[in-house]
């Protein structure tokens, strides 16, 4: 699975069969959380080797979660074994 822009735009069933927001769609608005269902999401984003701006960019989208009711529970780093790796930020909606 691709990660990258062309993975931006997500339907709200998409987000909630695979528990995977990308930031990316977070930051663009396109992203569709009103009606998931689950209590934890991880927000994901990928990043190329001695770049730190998707992991500004995860950052940027667990910032404007947090204005939605979500709080940070992780973030790492997923390495893929190739030149770039994911970055992860699991979010759990707050009670």
């Amino acid at each position: 699975m691709d990660y990258g822009a062309a993975m931006v735009s997500q339907t709200p069933q998409m987000i909630a069969n695979s528990h995977v927001v990308y930031a990316a769609a977070v930051l663009a608005g396109t992203a569709d959380l009103r009606g998931y269902p689950h209590r934890h999401l991880a927000v994901l984003s990928q990043i190329h080797a001695g770049s730190a701006i998707t992991l500004t960019e995860v950052l940027i989208a667990v910032e404007i979660l947090q204005q939605w009711g979500w709080e940070l529970v992780n973030v790492a780093s997923l390495p893929n074994g190739k030149v770039t790796s994911q970055i992860c930020a699991v979010m759990r909606r707050r009670d």
